[in-house]
């Protein structure tokens, strides 16, 4: 007996996405290493039979990397044929790791689950519907089943007044889940163990329209519900998406958003696809989807996307939202789903040469990849689902029970390179959309009265056997950055180059400081040329994504040194000493001495100087006099005014501390020249701002240190130009 989707299930499908920026810390240090691969391999199994039900078969990812599917199945037991749930798993390599069959607890409980989330802490939660028919009369109901990581049962619950279309896992273990009625939002929030903490209903301001959740997302401290609408009366004109944010404590609404899309390229009457499912994805935006099918007899879909921010406005403003066409055969059907990173669609190819399409978008939804693999048996009738990059679902129903899982798994770091992954083939077609507000709003309408209870449940082990096709297994065990790690002001450009281990086939990605560098080329995922823009210190980041394996080199890019200082001339006493230290930080020194320390002590009297040469080579010199510090003034006999910088002024170096000073200075006729009572204040060789004549000059100076006697000195200079 196979579960019939009610009526409202065939709607327009919505997939809602949240995911975060990753932020590398500083350092070397190496991660565990990872081991995936890229494979097609057929997977068989008698419990498969010929009668395989993939009109909801899933696959998820689980923390470990590895995959884990289910196929509901009719399986027979003792002459009844009862519904039955067949879920195993394989590891990041391909290989089956454990393999379970849950049949329904009684012939009359018309089981089928529909939806599989992989939890933070290993277990897998699988969601469905159920109804206790009874000569095909009964009530209907949601079940949640939950199994550990290895397969085992942990606990099952059916929920009557539920309603579930989708679930998802919450803050702290828990689950959310939303259902649907005649316009009108269904929530609930249920405890890691499956018991009700509140459920609530949200009544849309349309009450005609056709309300499908198709995601929830939790993140501090609120409650993301997204999913599409439609009138049923004007299903061609009145198509969007709706987003609400509740606190996720109580339930309250916090506010609600919607948008209508138009599409002026639908060249007929319009299908909706089931609802879909929703991820975590690479940047810091909500993303929602919907796939818009077109019935028999029209050659294309359409596929819409909406940016929206964690506030519920779109992403760009006016621009976040577009569409891709797909063209192809009459009978197709189509699976879409994001993953880490990007986004996967695959539609299937009957007839004489069955197969599969896909293609992959990277986190900005550019596409990246598209190509067709085909069926192992020309007897298949695939349908592609995906999980991030898993392709699955390629079934072929062979003879005497024989069943057979064909899977695809494209790693979204791999190359794709293998003629088993897929030949090249076109499949999408970007084009613009128009997304405007709808008016669409929803208010709490009060609680719903929802029960559960436990349902008896049993399982046993079944065997599968592998045929592998191809496989690229990849191993990434290190990552090392190499590249020069000091840059000088004279330089225009660096390589940077990341080596990773021969056996990892993972794409590496850079991160770098666009203020500080420009990306001139990248050959390739390991090689990176950049130019510099500015002085700067910091770090450049290489990750393997997916893996953890990450690895940062700290640079610097030097601007230019100023040049040596020493202190101003000074004097010291008999018996004491005093430490020169360079101002700013050099490469090397050599002082008066040859001394190559990046300091010198002064222990006497006399002229010191330093050269320094800085990282980039460049070098710069100064000098410093140290007189004694008993009182004199030293006059100088000559000086060179030319504005040079070194003997400019006539003055007096004084060595001690002066309590009146007074000079003046006259030309050889008498005339005064120049008087100061500073002995900073030195003469210029000028009169009245006019330059003198080289010539001698005579000068008398009264000065009194301090405990001491007034004196009075003259002497003559030489005026050089």
């Amino acid at each position: 007996m196979n579960f019939k989707y009610p009526e409202w299930k065939q709607t327009l499908g919505i997939l809602l996405c949240l995911g975060f920026v990753f932020s590398g810390l500083p350092g070397r240090s190496q991660q565990p290493s990872c081991t995936d691969a890229s494979l097609l391999a057929n997977y068989h199994s008698g419990s498969f039979g010929n009668a395989l039900d993939l009109s909801s078969p899933q696959s998820v990812t689980t923390p470990d990397n590895g995959s884990v599917f289910f196929i509901n199945k009719d399986l027979l037991s003792n002459g009844v044929v009862i519904d039955s749930l067949l879920v195993f798993k394989l590891d990041a390599t391909g290989s089956v790791v454990w393999s379970k069959a849950i049949p329904e607890s009684t012939p009359v409980l018309m089981m089928q689950f529909n939806q599989m989330i992989a939890l933070h802490n290993g277990n897998i939660l699988l969601a469905g519907n159920a109804a206790n028919i009874g000569n095909n009369t009964g009530p209907a109901f949601s079940i949640l089943l939950l199994l550990d990581a290895t397969g085992n049962v942990l606990w099952q619950k059916n929920y009557a007044g539920l309603a579930l279309v989708v679930c998802n896992e919450g803050l702290n273990g828990e689950i959310t889940v939303a259902g649907w009625a005649p316009g009108k939002v269904l929530i609930t929030r249920l405890s890691p163990d499956g018991n009700i903490i509140w459920s609530k209903n949200y009544q849309s301001s349309n009450w005609h329209f056709s309300i499908n959740p198709g995601g929830l997302y939790s993140d501090n401290g609120r409650l993301y519900v997204g999913g599409d609408y439609y009138d049923p009366f004007f299903p061609d004109i009145s198509i969007g998406f709706w987003l609400l944010k509740l606190d996720y404590q109580t339930g309250e609404v916090i506010g609600s958003n919607s948008w209508k899309t138009t599409l002026t390229t639908f060249p007929c009457e319009l299908d909706l696809s089931p609802g879909a499912t929703m991820t975590a994805t690479a940047g810091d935006h909500l993303l929602l989807s919907a796939s818009l099918i077109r019935p028999t007899g029209c050659q294309s879909w359409n596929i819409l996307f909406a940016r929206v921010d964690s506030n519920l406005q779109l992403v760009p403003a006016g621009t976040g939202s577009f569409f891709y066409t797909v063209s192809n055969p009459e009978g197709a059907s189509l699976a879409v789903n994001p993953s880490s990173g990007g986004i996967a669609f695959g539609l299937n190819e009957k007839g004489a040469s069955p197969g599969a399409y896909y293609s992959l978008l990277d986190s900005n939804l550019n596409i990246t990849t598209q190509r067709f693999v085909a069926a192992s048996d020309p007897s298949a009738n695939p349908i592609p689902v995906f999980d991030g990059y898993n392709l699955t679902g390629m079934q072929a129903g062979l003879q005497s029970g024989n069943g057979s899982y064909q899977f695809l798994r494209i790693d979204p770091g791999f190359t794709v390179s293998s003629a088993c992954m897929g030949t090249p083939a076109g499949l999408l077609q970007a084009g613009p959309m128009i997304t405007t507000p709808s008016g669409l709003q929803f208010t709490l309408n009060g609680g719903n009265a929802i029960s559960s209870t436990t349902f008896p449940i049993t399982q046993q082990d079944f065997s599968i056997t592998t045929d592998v096709f191809c496989r690229q297994v990849s191993t990434c065990d290190s990552l090392l950055i190499h590249g020069d790690t000091s840059f000088c002001p004279g330089d225009r450009t660096a390589v940077f180059t990341a080596h990773k281990s021969a056996t990892c086939l993972k794409q590496n990605s850079w991160q770098i400081d666009t203020s500080a560098w420009t990306i001139i080329s990248q050959p390739n995922d390991t090689t990176i040329q950049l130019g510099l823009n500015r002085q700067w210190q910091g770090y450049i980041y290489a990750t393997i994504a997916g893996c953890g394996l990450k690895d940062s080199l700290p640079v610097t890019i030097h601007g230019q040194t100023p040049p040596v200082q020493l202190p101003p001339d000074t004097v010291i006493c008999p018996g004491t000493t005093m430490l020169l230290q360079p101002k700013g930080s050099f490469q090397t020194y050599r002082w008066q001495d040859g001394s190559v320390a990046d300091h010198y002590l002064v222990k006497d009297t006399g002229l010191f100087y330093v050269t320094v040469t800085d990282l980039c080579g460049n070098s710069s010199s100064d000098t410093i006099r140290v007189g004694d510090c008993r009182d004199e003034l030293l006059f100088p006999n000559a000086f060179t005014p030319n504005r040079d910088g070194a003997n400019d002024l006539f003055r007096p170096r004084v060595n001690g501390k002066l309590k009146e000073f007074e000079m003046v200075i006259y030309n050889r006729w008498g005339q005064l020249i120049f008087q100061s009572a500073d002995p900073a204040n030195g003469w210029d060789g000028t009169l009245d701002g006019k330059r003198l004549n080289p010539g001698v000059f005579v000068w008398f100076c009264r000065y009194q240190f301090a405990n001491d006697t007034p004196k009075t000195e003259k002497g003559t200079v030489l005026l050089i130009r």
